[in-house]
C-alpha cells in the first residue's frame, strides 16, 4: 500500500509541477505537503528500505527518515490550512514543536538503532516509540488545525464545485485522523504489555486506500468537478420535486381539484422548471385554502401565507415548502 501511495504521489507531483501557482502561499504549501508526503511514502517501501539501510549500514535510517518527512508534511500542511483560516493562528505554536519532535525522533533512533533492523522492526520498542511520537504530533496538527480550518471553509464556500474539492480534502484529513489516532493508541498498549506486539489494525490499509482515493478526487480538473456539481444539483432538484408534488397533491385532495400535470420527460429533462411550476401551483391555491370550509385547509393556507411573508428568498421558500406537509 505504501508503494502505491508513493507511485500515486510521484505521478501527482509530475502532473502538478508545471501548474503550481508560486505566487500563492496556499498553493506553495499544498504542493510542498504533497512532496513531503510522497517522500515519506517512498522511504517506507521495501525496496528503498533495503537500499538505504544496506548502503549506509545504519539500521532504521529509512524508517526515521520516513517520519522526518512526515513531520515536515504536517508542518507545511498546517501552514496551508492556517492560510485559509486566520482564526486558528493561535494554534500555530504547535508548529514550533516540530524541531523538538524531530530531534526526539533522531535521539530515539540513535538509542534504539541496534534493534531497528528490518526483520525485527515490528517488534522493536524503538519502532513503537518513533511511531507514537511522530503520529501523535501529526494527529495534533490534523485535529487541531487541518480539520477545523477545512470544515469552516466547506461551510462558508458557496460555489459547489469548490466545495466538492474541499469536501474531498476534508475527508482525507478525517480518515488520516482516524488512522493516526488508532495507531498511536495501540503503541502504548503494546509497550505496557496490555496488547501483544503482534497486534495490528486490519483496517489500516483500507483507511490508507480511502485516503488516497479521496485526495486523488480532490485533484480532479475543474471541468470534472463542475460536471459532478451539475449532476448533484439535478438529483437535488429531483428530490425536491418529488416532495413538492406530494404537498401539491395533498392540497389538491383537500380542495377536491385535480393536481397539476408534470410529464416524466419534463421532470427528467428540466426538473428546475417543473419545480418552479409546482411551487407556483401551491402558492396560487392559498386563497382557495383560506376560503375552504375545512379547518385543516385553513390551517394549511395560514402556513403558506406565513411562509411567503417570512421567506422572501425563492430557494429558501422551496426548501420550507418541502417540509410543510410533515408539520
Amino acid at each position: 500500500m505504501n508503494g502505491i501511495a508513493a507511485l500515486v504521489g510521484w505521478a501527482m507531483i509530475l502532473w502538478r509541477l508545471p501548474r503550481v501557482q508560486l505566487h500563492s502561499a496556499h498553493a506553495r504549501y499544498t504542493f510542498a505537503t504533497l512532496v513531503c508526503f510522497t517522500l515519506a511514502a517512498t522511504f517506507s517501501t521495501p525496496l528503498v528500505i533495503a537500499w538505504v539501510d544496506g548502503r549506509t549500514g545504519l539500521p532504521g535510517l529509512s524508517f526515521v527518515t520516513e517520519y522526518l518527512f512526515a513531520i515536515a508534511a504536517a508542518v507545511v500542511w498546517a501552514l496551508s490550512c492556517l492560510s485559509l483560516d486566520n482564526t486558528l493562528l493561535s494554534r500555530g505554536w504547535l508548529l514550533w514543536l516540530a524541531p523538538v519532535v524531530m530531534a526526539c525522533l533522531l535521539a530515539i533512533w540513535w538509542f534504539f538503532q541496534p534493534e531497528l533492523r528490518a526483520e525485527s522492526l515490528s517488534r522493536s520498542d524503538g519502532e513503537i516509540l518513533l511511531t507514537v511520537l511522530a503520529q501523535g504530533y501529526a494527529f495534533a496538527i490534523v485535529t487541531s488545525i487541518a480539520v477545523p480550518a477545512l470544515a469552516r471553509r466547506v461551510t462558508n464556500e458557496t460555489a459547489l464545485p469548490i466545495r466538492l474539492r474541499l469536501v474531498c480534502i476534508l475527508a482525507t484529513q478525517v480518515i488520516l485522523a482516524v488512522w493516526l489516532g488508532a495507531t498511536m493508541t495501540l503503541g502504548p498498549l503494546v509497550l505496557f504489555g496490555v496488547a501483544p506486539r503482534s497486534s495490528s489494525f486490519s483496517f489500516v490499509n483500507v483507511l490508507i486506500g480511502l485516503m488516497i482515493l479521496a485526495y486523488t478526487m480532490s485533484l480532479l480538473p475543474p471541468p470534472a468537478l463542475v460536471y459532478v456539481a451539475k449532476r448533484m444539483i439535478r438529483v437535488r432538484d429531483w428530490i425536491a420535486l418529488r416532495r413538492l408534488r406530494g404537498v401539491e397533491r395533498r392540497i389538491a385532495r383537500i380542495l377536491d381539484v385535480a393536481p397539476i400535470g408534470i410529464s416524466r420527460e419534463e421532470a427528467w429533462d428540466a426538473p428546475e422548471y417543473a419545480l418552479y411550476r409546482v411551487t407556483i401551483a401551491i402558492l396560487d391555491r392559498r386563497k382557495s385554502l383560506d376560503a375552504a370550509a375545512s379547518d385543516s385547509a385553513k390551517r394549511l393556507g395560514w402556513r403558506l401565507n406565513e411562509l411567503v411573508t417570512t421567506t422572501p428568498d425563492y430557494f429558501q421558500l422551496v426548501r420550507e415548502l418541502q417540509r410543510i406537509d410533515a408539520r
